[in-house]
């Protein structure tokens, strides 16, 4: 495994681990919370912890419901297991004008590998996480694969039996797509991916009914069950086609995908706006309201004054809808939808069009001057306006229908009466129909409509949030960010993470209509001469829709470019198993230029810089160091007296340069030097009293 492996050489901050390790972390909250819970040799103490928990009035469960699989136990090593990659920079890209302020991100990696180089620099900082993962059909090209190289008997070191870890094995190598090892799959990305969201932050994960049910179970035990806030219903597809033969065979078709919403901290009011649904015209707004003097109005039947107007009357008459040359008011409905002239009235007179509500409570003295021929406007001691009528001497309100008159969200955007959605999304198979076009990239499997993720970010983000998506396929996250920061003036960012899986060979695997999608997605990349990769395809649809959405909203300025960033495979040498960091002998390395600056990146994000930040190149005598978030690091070889020399002269002399830690390369700096680096850090930080600065040793 890949561990930063470091030495502190000079310290005068409050005693730090000289290494971060990941497995001990729940370890370390417990015995810094829970301490009177461990022995003299370290041992957990269960009793002493449910008695804790106890007499702060938490129950304790001895049973209770378990989500268990073949692979579990390995599942849980891999969360915990550091990163066996480094992170890289597509250094051309992102000092592209467009790019290069740039604060959204497009990694290209195994997502499992980039999630945990993100833990140090991201946690608790995404508002919210889309992810749309392989639904395991059988047919959606999912298996099991793994890269990493374990033996049975490293997976027993780290507490697996024996038995298990050789099935484990078994199922990883032959890249089964069971239930068990879908949930393998899965249950580490979740976890670590849970680390990432902010305490208010929301998940929201696309699944079909295939692992549905095993999904909100893993998900209760990563997230927590009092975390789920509800399952949306998204109504992808509609009874037509192939769809009405198998419904005429006795099929109950399938026409929604689900979609399961987990928050960080167990609250539901995570809506930060609402959405509207079209309704058909309820028929209880049937009273028209005639004005007869300043706030107070006659009732009318709406079917009445809608006759008399001889353009409505002839178009109802036209639809069939008169009896008599009256309309009835369960009609009103049915001539709202079918007759425009109808609509049209009904809408632009909707503060004068209601339905009688519930009684209300008004001041006594306001009720005694009414009539209960008339309606009145009555204003409550907050200013509040309500529409009252006297029955037998008990005010009624009025609903006007303004109140429901709104533009929906639906596909159309249709002006109407509108309801607001709950769990159940319909009509999002309209967007299906065009979504093969959206960001003119052709995307096969189970592409998501703009407007689909656009709403949930709708609903749950404010302007300036971070949204990440860690299974980005052609990028409709990204897509719809944009859209939505070009329509509310947002600046809202995003974080997309996609495999470089290779298309030819994809191409070479499948067959019928999928290999016809596969060779489009070839096409569009030759055009614009990239690699046959997924992950190109993902790059290139970013370019499109931000030209496209630059071309429909001319006056906006907003952030439509994103920086790339890669996982590359760990080109350090393995150090040797009898490495001793107190010894003054250390292995030398001669990495490139480029190989530096992905040390340098891997780095500063596993101390905590976000991938855009800016990273400022210092002068040192003709040596570069590189200055990042109160880090200094100092990478390459070349460092000389005269380095350390110009190093304290630009800590004593400039005063917006304050490193915290400086972190060398110890391969690349002899033991002398370091000596000499430490003794003059320590004299200047003794001599300022500096009580915050640190030195340290990285390989």
């Amino acid at each position: 495994m890949t561990e930063i492996t470091q030495k502190i050489l000079f310290s005068n901050t409050q005693p730090e681990s000289e290494q971060k390790t990941e497995q001990n972390e729940p370890l370390a909250l417990l015995k810094q919370h829970f301490a009177h819970c461990f022995d003299k040799n370290g041992a957990f103490l269960p009793e002493k912890m449910a008695q804790t928990l106890q007499a702060s009035g938490i129950n304790t469960q001895k049973e209770y419901y378990n989500l268990n699989w073949l692979g579990k136990s390995y599942a849980k090593i891999l969360k915990d297991q550091p990163p066996e990659t480094l992170l890289s920079e597509d250094i051309k890209h992102n000092q592209q004008p467009e790019n290069q302020n740039s604060q959204n991100v497009l990694i290209q990696g195994d997502n499992l590998e980039v999630l945990k180089h993100l833990k140090h620099a991201y946690k608790s900082q995404i508002k919210m996480i889309y992810i749309d993962p392989p639904y395991n059909t059988g047919s959606d090209g999912f298996v099991y694969q793994d890269d990493r190289k374990f033996t049975p008997e490293q997976l027993v070191e780290l507490g697996m039996d024996r038995e298990e870890a050789e099935r484990v094995l078994a199922f990883t190598a032959k890249k089964s797509n069971s239930h068990a090892a879908w949930l393998t799959f899965m249950y580490p990305r979740l976890y670590v991916a849970r680390e990432l969201l902010k305490d208010d932050g929301v998940i929201f994960i696309s699944i079909d009914d295939n692992e549905q049910a095993q999904l909100k179970l893993l998900c209760d035990e990563v997230f927590g069950e009092e975390n789920f806030i509800t399952t949306l219903h998204i109504e992808l597809s509609a009874t037509q086609g192939m769809k009405v033969k198998a419904a005429k065979e006795g099929n109950i078709v399938k026409n929604a995908e689900f979609i399961l919403v987990y928050s960080k901290n167990g609250k539901n009011n995570i809506a930060k706006k609402i959405l509207i649904d079209p309704v058909d015209y309820d028929n209880h707004y049937n009273i028209f309201l005639n004005e007869i003097k300043p706030n107070i109005f006659e009732e009318k039947k709406l079917t009445e004054i809608l006759v008399e107007n001889e353009n409505i009357k002839e178009e109802l008459r036209l639809f069939n809808l008169l009896n008599n040359n009256k309309l009835s008011n369960k009609n009103i409905s049915i001539a709202y939808k079918l007759c425009p002239n109808v609509k049209n009235f009904i809408d632009e007179n909707a503060n004068l069009v209601c339905r009688t509500h519930t009684s209300i409570e008004i001041k006594e003295d306001f009720l005694e001057t009414m009539n209960d021929k008339f309606v009145y406007t009555y204003y409550s001691g907050g200013g509040r306006k309500y529409l009252v009528k006297k029955d037998k001497n008990i005010p009624i309100q009025k609903i006007l229908f303004s109140e429901k008159l709104n533009v929906a969200h639906d596909f159309y955007q249709t002006y109407g009466a509108t309801r607001i959605r709950g769990d159940w999304w319909a009509g999002f198979y309209l967007d299906m129909g065009n979504v093969s076009k959206e960001g003119n990239i052709p995307y096969p499997n189970g592409k998501k409509p703009v407007r689909l993720i656009k709403q949930l970010a709708y609903i749950l983000t404010e302007n300036d949030d971070l949204i990440l998506d860690f299974f980005a396929g052609s990028g409709t996250t990204a897509h719809a960010v944009m859209q939505l920061n070009a329509e509310d003036s947002g600046v809202r960012k995003y974080i997309l993470v996609q495999l470089p899986e290779n298309l030819d060979d994809s191409l070479q695997k499948a067959t019928g209509e999928e290999k016809k999608s596969i060779q489009r997605l070839i096409d569009i990349l030759d055009e614009v001469n990239r690699p046959h990769l997924i992950s190109e395809i993902t790059q290139e649809r970013l370019i499109r829709s931000a030209k496209q959405i630059r071309t429909e909203n001319p006056d906006y300025s907003g952030d439509l470019g994103f920086k790339i960033f890669n996982t590359q495979t760990n080109f350090q040498p393995d150090l040797p198993t009898d490495f001793n960091k107190t010894s003054d002998l250390f292995p030398q390395v001669d990495l490139t230029e480029t190989q530096l600056h992905t040390l340098l990146t891997t780095w500063r994000v596993y101390d905590g810089s976000q991938l855009p930040e800016k990273v400022q190149a210092i002068d040192l005598a003709a040596y570069t160091a590189y200055f990042c978030r109160q880090h200094l690091y100092l990478l390459a070889s070349g460092f000389t007296s005269n380095s350390v020399k110009a190093l304290i002269e630009r800590l004593d002399n400039d005063p917006d340069f304050i490193p915290e830690r400086i972190v060398l390369f110890g391969a690349n700096m002899e033991s002398a030097m370091q000596k000499e680096l430490v003794q003059a850090v320590q004299t200047y930080a003794n001599k300022k009293e500096l009580n915050n600065l640190s030195v340290l040793a990285r390989y």
